[in-house]
């Protein structure tokens, strides 16, 4: 039941990102999109079912055959950093799927430890992008 759940609301985040694909954006917009998109389901689902979910992806007893890659958020995200990296705004060797789920894994950690919604969260998932993006873009 609950994985069905994931699968039907991480269906309609993705699809709501794509919409946002399909304007005009930079990677640091799509970032503060995909958080937007993820406190929106937090809020949706409420704190506790949304610490359980998230903790779905980090449990020893998840499928074996459970991949980032089989997640429409995931592959739209790792595209997009892609395209990014093809466009030379990031480093030569930034790897796309890497990139992808280091960004959703330290945003899922992140709201799983700061808890209270106001601004030291709203803060802190700011300077989680912006650290983010600087990690992929050279500096000069």
């Amino acid at each position: 039941m609950l994985l069905e759940l994931l699968r039907i609301d991480e269906a309609r985040l993705a699809a709501e990102l794509s919409r946002f694909l399909d304007g005009p954006h930079d990677l640091p917009a799509v970032l503060h999109e995909t958080v937007r998109l993820v406190l929106e389901l937090e809020s949706r689902w409420g704190a506790k079912l949304f610490r359980d979910v998230v903790g779905l992806y980090f449990s020893p007893t998840r499928p074996e055959e459970e991949q980032w890659a089989q997640h429409q958020t995931f592959v739209l995200l790792a595209a997009e950093i892609e395209r990014s990296r093809h466009r030379g705004e990031l480093y030569d060797d930034t790897d796309c799927y890497d990139g992808a789920a280091f960004f959703l894994v330290g945003l899922y950690a992140l709201l799983t430890s700061y808890r209270d919604i106001g601004p030291e969260r709203e803060s802190v998932l700011r300077r989680f992008v912006k650290s983010t993006v600087r990690s992929l873009q050279p500096q000069g």
